[in-house]
C-alpha cells in the first residue's frame, strides 16, 4: 500500500516546539490545548499574530522539535511505500529533510519527501494528517486523523497515535 504520512505533528512534534519558542520570545503561556483550530495564529498575543509564521521558520524552533512515532512510522515504512507528505513554507523543506534523515536511516528521503500544498493532488491508499481539510479533500480511501485540540470536530476516526491506528488496522503492537 502506498502511505502518505504528514510530517508535522504526526512525525514532529512542531506545533509544540512553535509554542514553546513563542511563549519563551513572547512571555506566554499558550499550551497545546488552547489551539483549538488548525490556525494557531487566534491563539497568541495580538501583536505577534501578523508575523506569527515566522515561528515555524526560525532555527531555535527547529533545534527545539523532536521525534514523534518513530518506531510505528518506521513499521509503516518496513512494511509499506510510505512518502512524507508535507504542506510547508520553502524555507523548511531542508529542515524536514534533514529531520527525517536523521531518523529513518533506512530510506532514502529525497526520493519519499513531498512538498504539496495542495495534499489533495498527491495519490495514495492512505493518508495519515492531523489537519481536517487534508483528509476531507484527498482522494485516498483511508484517512487516518491523529488526534489534536484543532481535528477535535473532525468526522472521522480520531487516533491518539500512529501506534494505535497500526493497532486497529494491521493488528500489531508497535
Amino acid at each position: 500500500m502506498i502511505i502518505l504520512c504528514d510530517i508535522d505533528n504526526v512525525v514532529i512534534n512542531t506545533t509544540e516546539a512553535v509554542i514553546a519558542q513563542y511563549n519563551e520570545e513572547c512571555n506566554d503561556n499558550l499550551v497545546i490545548d488552547d489551539v483549538k483550530s488548525y490556525w494557531m495564529e487566534q491563539y497568541v498575543k495580538p501583536e505577534h499574530r501578523e508575523n506569527f509564521f515566522e515561528f515555524f521558520l526560525m532555527k531555535e524552533t527547529w533545534k527545539r522539535a523532536k521525534a514523534i512515532n518513530v518506531e510505528a512510522v518506521q513499521w509503516l515504512i518496513d512494511n509499506h511505500e510510505v512518502y512524507f507528505v508535507t504542506a510547508t513554507q520553502s524555507d523548511n523543506v531542508k529542515k524536514k529533510s534533514n529531520f527525517l534523515k536523521r531518523t529513518f536511516k533506512n530510506i532514502d528521503v529525497e526520493d519519499r519527501l513531498i512538498k504539496a500544498n495542495h495534499k489533495e493532488l498527491v495519490m495514495g491508499d492512505i493518508i495519515i494528517d492531523d489537519y481536517p481539510k487534508n483528509l476531507e479533500t484527498s482522494p485516498c480511501a483511508e484517512k487516518v486523523c491523529i488526534a489534536y485540540p484543532w481535528n477535535s470536530d473532525y468526522n472521522g476516526e480520531r487516533f491518539s497515535s500512529v501506534s494505535e491506528y497500526i493497532l486497529k488496522r494491521f493488528g500489531v503492537q508497535v
